[in-house]
């Protein structure tokens, strides 16, 4: 099965025009909006589009990330919380 934008839950991505959402590569907003906000079968599709170290690589880049998504990033990749950009250029 092929997956879309469309299969993402309408809720993530509700100030967006899901026309113009590209998916050709990791996207730092896509890859926030569902480790946030999305639904496990958000996970699961964003997980069929792109391999899970490109999703990791992504979200190590990004300026903020809830701790909770954080966390889960952590325990499922064995990466450490340094590795984070969200992490190590937090405000005090």
């Amino acid at each position: 099965m092929k997956y879309t934008v469309a299969d993402f839950s309408d809720h993530l991505f509700w100030d967006f025009d899901r026309n113009k959402i590209s998916l050709d590569q990791p996207q730092g907003q896509v890859v926030q909006r569902v480790l946030e906000y999305g639904l496990l079968q958000d996970w699961i599709v964003l997980t069929h589009l792109y391999p899970f170290q490109n999703i990791l690589q992504t979200a190590m880049q990004l300026r903020t990330l809830d701790p909770r998504a954080l966390a889960f990033l952590i325990n499922i990749s064995g990466a450490s919380k340094e590795d984070f950009r969200c992490y190590t250029n937090r405000r005090s």
